[in-house]
């Protein structure tokens, strides 16, 4: 059953829990480029996770919500397309932002409870990782910017998901489209209740399934 949402501005919808994993998902892992004049223009792109079933599930979702397969670029570092329609989507939807400024959208709060857990499991799928914690296990996103790190913990407090502080630290990484590595500042955030986002997970879905 397809749930069609509208978002505050009235201007796009949100189409169920597989639209809003896919978002979250984009968040995480995804950016707009659009050089006006040149080649490169309204085009959507993807990372390229460490994980195959990651890269084909929403290379699949992604075709299924929009339309439009996207194809790994020659260099095989990031997914790709072009359609003018579903960036002007996105960049409504608000995605359109650099990795440091990029924030849980507001419409994102006023989603069903299963939209909400979709979406935090795309960005699991996208910035995290399943990892064990005690005697248990966590899901660990770690992000570039405080803001999106404070809208995390601030749906998952929503959910009543456990949630952890938000921690801070330094790497040294070199992004998918950049020449050269950089030392940037990232903000970690550690969920509990895996059960609950185990039926939206590609990431550690049978770990989390275990975790009653």
């Amino acid at each position: 059953i397809v749930v069609v949402r509208k978002i505050p501005n009235n201007s796009e919808k949100v189409y169920g829990d597989d639209f809003c994993r896919l978002i979250g998902f984009l968040l995480g892992d995804g950016w707009l480029v659009n050089n006006a004049g040149k080649r490169k223009n309204w085009q959507i792109c993807m990372a390229k996770s460490n994980r195959e079933e990651v890269d084909r599930e929403y290379a699949r979702l992604f075709e299924e919500v929009f339309g439009v397969r996207p194809k790994l670029e020659k260099g095989g570092k990031w997914y790709y397309c072009y359609s003018k329609d579903v960036w002007k989507k996105l960049d409504a939807l608000g995605l359109n932002k650099p990795a440091v400024e990029k924030e849980v959208p507001d419409w994102v709060f006023k989603l069903s409870e299963g939209e909400k857990l979709a979406f935090l499991a795309g960005l699991i799928d996208a910035d995290g990782a399943i990892s064990r914690s005690g005697t248990g296990y966590v899901a660990v996103i770690e992000v570039a910017s405080k803001e999106l790190a404070e809208g995390i913990k601030a749906l998952c407090v929503q959910l009543g998901l456990s949630c952890s502080n938000i921690y801070v630290r330094g790497r040294t990484l070199k992004a998918p489209c950049s020449k050269e590595p950089r030392k940037r500042t990232f903000y970690q955030v550690k969920i509990g209740s895996l059960n609950r986002l185990a039926p939206y997970l590609v990431k550690g879905r049978e770990i989390a399934e275990k975790c009653r």
